[in-house]
């Protein structure tokens, strides 16, 4: 599946919108009822962005993926469509949720930011991998 393949599919669910285009990427907004979380993918990189907002705007949490950076095991077709997958398995996550909240993980300072959806009334680390996505 190609990048624009999985942009199309996400634009097909509930919650999921395209913004504007800003530069050489694509832009999804998808809503989870108390922030909005954008993902942005670069036409030309295999990486991808994250960042979810408040209504107003405010920054709750932001992360990005490198595919290239961190894996030199595999060829460039396995790496995308890894990166395919895990945005397509993030954003699914996504519009599923009912809330977004920015948790704190550890007790080292600075402590670490992590993403948490509710999702049925439970609250989850969200992650932006595919494999563990969703940790119990």
């Amino acid at each position: 599946m190609t990048f624009a393949e999985t942009v199309d599919e996400l634009l097909a669910l509930p919650g999921v919108q395209e913004a504007p285009e800003e530069g050489a990427s694509w832009r999804l907004l998808v809503s989870t009822g108390n922030a909005e979380v954008e993902v942005v993918i670069p036409f030309s990189t295999l990486e991808w962005y994250a960042t979810a907002r408040t209504q107003e705007g405010r920054v709750l949490w932001s992360d990005w993926m490198d595919y290239q950076g961190y894996d030199r095991t595999h060829s460039l077709d396995r790496l995308e469509r890894d990166m395919c997958g895990d945005i397509k398995w993030f954003v699914e996550t996504l519009t599923q949720a009912t809330s977004f909240r920015a948790g704190t993980k550890g007790a080292l300072v600075p402590v670490e930011t992590i993403p948490e959806v509710n999702i049925g009334g439970e609250w989850k680390e969200l992650k932006m991998y595919h494999q563990t996505a969703l940790s119990k």
